[in-house]
């Protein structure tokens, strides 16, 4: 079974690496898909992205939200269940972690 695992960016580079490295090192490949939409960051982050060779992404020319970004993850999806991710949540879980 394949997750489609939607994640919505906007700035926040330092969270967007750490959430998706995580989400590299502890989920077995093959079992996922990354779905990036990033809702016009200016911080490196679309540039970061586009070296990503295994992650899906979607550029907004404008930031859109959380409740449009989604669906546009979701639309292009290929995956039997979806994850949703907002890129700060890493830092969140990091902030609980400690």
């Amino acid at each position: 079974m394949i997750t489609s695992i939607v994640i919505l960016t906007y700035n926040k580079l330092k969270y967007t690496k750490q959430c998706i490295e995580s989400i590299r090192s502890n989920t077995k490949k093959g079992t996922y898909e990354l779905i990036v939409v990033d809702n016009c960051s200016n911080d490196g982050t679309k540039e970061w992205l586009k070296n990503q060779d295994d992650i899906i992404n979607v550029f907004n020319d404008k930031n859109l939200g959380f409740p449009k970004g989604c669906n546009q993850g979701i639309k292009i999806s290929t995956g039997e269940s979806v994850l949703l991710f907002n890129n700060a949540i890493a830092g969140i879980l990091m902030m609980i972690y400690i």
